[in-house]
């Protein structure tokens, strides 16, 4: 992804995170959907850990959660799908956009699976979906704050790494992603 691009993505997810939803603590993202109008659901399965549906009946969008994953893994899809949501089909919630605005939608809109599982998806598809990995990082640890710590922690990785899993509630894995995507766009400023 060129870096106009990139930019892109993390301005969106930080809007997204601090305009709409006004999100301080990621445990509150559940909370925070609902309030949108997003249905959440849960379900039991080994191949998928979340999907996003459209309820044409109702005029709002469900995501649905595996109730197996760790509330962190579930933050994680949570804030995938969004990606999807907000990304492949520019959804906003009222008052922001009538729901009338989406009646094209009806369905499953996507379904995510588990990296672990050998699901043959074709490039396109796997770009797409680690663009929404990216979305969702950013989303639950904001780009810009994420580069303060590490710098204020003096550049040490696996104690900005601690940090940021305590504050954002997030995975180890995905903190150390997240702090080397920071690493790899912003690093040539330090």
């Amino acid at each position: 992804m060129d870096n106009k691009k990139m930019h892109a993505l993390v301005t969106l997810a930080n809007d997204i995170r601090v305009g709409l939803f006004r999100l301080e603590d990621n445990r509150d993202l559940f909370d925070k959907l609902e309030g949108l109008g997003v249905e959440l659901l849960g379900f039991f399965d080994e191949k998928i850990s979340a999907l996003l549906k459209w309820d044409s009946v109702a005029h709002h969008p469900i995501i649905a959660v595996n109730d197996q994953d760790s509330e962190k893994r579930q933050l994680f899809s949570l804030a995938h799908e969004i990606g999807h949501l907000f990304i492949d089909y520019g959804w906003l919630p009222e008052p922001y956009k009538a729901q009338n605005d989406f009646d094209q939608l009806d369905g499953v809109l996507n379904v995510t699976h588990y990296r672990r599982v050998g699901n043959r998806h074709d490039a396109r598809d796997m770009q797409r979906e680690a663009l929404m990995d990216d979305f969702a990082r950013n989303f639950l640890m904001p780009f810009d704050e994420v580069k303060v710590k590490y710098i204020d922690n003096g550049l040490q990785a696996e104690k900005t790494i601690d940090e940021l899993v305590e504050r954002y509630y997030v995975s180890e894995v995905a903190a150390r992603t997240q702090l080397g995507f920071v690493k790899k766009v912003g690093g040539e400023e330090w």
